[in-house]
């Protein structure tokens, strides 16, 4: 270490204080999701109350609903996630509160599988003879892993994570054994992208790195077997599923377009991942690398272009930067390769110190999170909301309709059914699709709804185009934040 250049050493401390600084904040998001003292109320990611519910019903059955009929629930993902996610519930023999628990903890076992590939992913496709390009590289690893843009997706209860790692390891593969086991490589390179698939229907990015790769290679037999091999178990999975999951499956289609979340989500993706996006402009701009000849910079180059139109997609409404996982894991990898390129040239300064001041850069972004300036850092406020809720809810008879969609489920209040609306429920009526019984408002318009809570307000609440009053009473304000309100025939 001694002997680096200064600005070697500079690079490798921004580097450290990152990663330091990162696993403090997911320490601090991860212990306020998961306690072994009591069960945690809370939700880590968007419109998560879905799949709990979604989970629920793979424990028994059948995890898909039409979301046009009571009570309006979509289970969106693929099959592979509600039976993994749904086998474990079921095993481990908790009580309804516990399962979010079991289910975050499988989530966070995922996360630490994610840390295994990207580790890995740095042997294999930036491979560096220099010690301290290897060190730097590794910790871009971790960051990559545990860092701000995984954040609380490391225990949501969400197949995207599952879905990135096993489309990495699937390119990881093709990229470590092509040149030595050329039809294992393949071979189990597609059935790990059709794994990932499994887990969540717009996973076909790693399928297209590989299909681009062999085509690239002109391995014409390879392209054979992994048209047959995708033909083959997207036709069983057609033919096994039931007609509500083959439904589902395409329901991606009528999703709206929401174009301002593009910019919210290309702005969260840069300030998130700086040092791989710096990384990667060094590649391609300073060092002048020209298109990879080795196996493993071409899948890498593939496997990036390929991740691609998941910009674009993430315009979707409801989409994250979740979307991102698996474009970030080649922005690594471009990152990690420039890295190995500077060490060789003997650590130039000018590349060197940018890549190290946007190191510094995401130090000073993950402690505006800890301080409490910038972002979530604890879902403690959260538990004591809901926990204070569910005394309010808890006993109120069915059928139940809460405006917030977590007080309906299993453990804040027991009666069936638990209304929890798709999410983009609201997209389907604004459209003016058919829904049973009219829908949420349709039954609140002809007092069906046996309890409503909504948030405490002095104003006569609507509820999905709807007013309460005067078809409902108020029979409780102010409860936790809540107003519970009965048909008027029940005061």
């Amino acid at each position: 270490m001694a002997r680096l250049p200064l600005q070697a050493r500079v690079l490798l401390g921004a580097a450290g204080l990152a990663v330091a600084a990162a696993v403090a904040l997911m320490a601090l998001r991860v212990g306020s999701a998961i306690s072994f003292a009591e069960p945690r109320l809370v939700v880590t990611s968007g419109a998560e109350e879905e799949a709990v519910m979604s989970l629920f019903r793979a424990m028994t059955g059948e995890p898909y609903a039409d979301p046009h009929r009571l009570p309006f629930s979509a289970s969106y993902y693929n099959l592979l996630f509600y039976a993994v996610f749904g086998t474990i519930g079921r095993l481990s023999g908790v009580s309804a509160e516990w399962l979010t628990t079991v289910w975050r903890l499988t989530a966070l076992a995922i996360t630490l599988g994610w840390l295994g590939l990207s580790l890995a992913a740095m042997r294999v496709f930036a491979p560096a003879d220099d010690g301290a390009a290897a060190w730097h590289n590794h910790l871009l690893a971790a960051f990559l892993a545990i860092g701000p843009l995984v954040g609380f997706w490391a225990v949501s209860l969400n197949p995207e994570l599952a879905a990135a790692a096993l489309s990495a390891a699937s390119l990881l593969v093709l990229a470590r054994f092509y040149d030595h086991r050329r039809w294992e490589a393949v071979l189990a390179a597609a059935l790990l992208s059709l794994a990932a698939w499994s887990f969540k229907q717009s996973y076909l990015f790693a399928g297209l790195a590989l299909g681009l790769f062999l085509l690239l290679r002109r391995d014409w037999w390879g392209v054979v077997a992994i048209t047959l091999l995708h033909g083959l178990w997207l036709a069983a999975v057609l033919a096994l599923g039931s007609e509500p999951f083959r439904q589902q499956l395409f329901s991606h289609a009528e999703i709206p377009w929401a174009w301002g979340q593009l910019s919210r989500n290309l702005l969260n993706l840069a300030v998130k991942t700086l040092p791989m996006v710096v990384g990667a402009a060094v590649l391609a701009v300073w060092t002048k690398v020209r298109r990879p000849e080795d196996t493993a910079g071409q899948v890498a180059v593939l496997g990036l272009l390929a991740a691609l139109p998941a910009v674009p997609f993430s315009a979707k409404l409801g989409a994250s930067e979740n979307y991102f996982f698996l474009f970030s894991f080649f922005l690594a990898v471009a990152s990690a390769r420039a890295v190995a390129v500077l060490a060789a040239r003997g650590w130039p300064r000018l590349p060197t110190l940018a890549l190290a001041a946007a190191w510094f850069l995401e130090t000073a972004a993950c402690l505006a999170v800890i301080m409490g300036w910038q972002g979530t850092v604890s879902l403690e406020a959260m538990h004591r909301k809901y926990a204070d809720q569910r005394a309010c809810v808890a006993d109120l008879p069915s059928p139940f309709y809460a405006a917030d969609p977590y007080l309906a489920l299993p453990w804040m209040h027991a009666g069936d059914p638990h209304m929890v609306p798709a999410y983009y429920y609201d997209a389907g009526r604004a459209r003016g699709q058919w829904f049973e019984n009219g829908g949420i408002g349709g039954m609140v318009a002809t007092a069906a709804m046996a309890a409503v809570a909504v948030p405490h307000s002095d104003q006569p609440p609507v509820v999905d185009g709807t007013a309460l009053s005067p078809l409902y009473t108020r029979v409780r304000t102010g409860c936790a934040g809540l107003d519970i309100w009965s048909p008027a025939r029940d005061k």
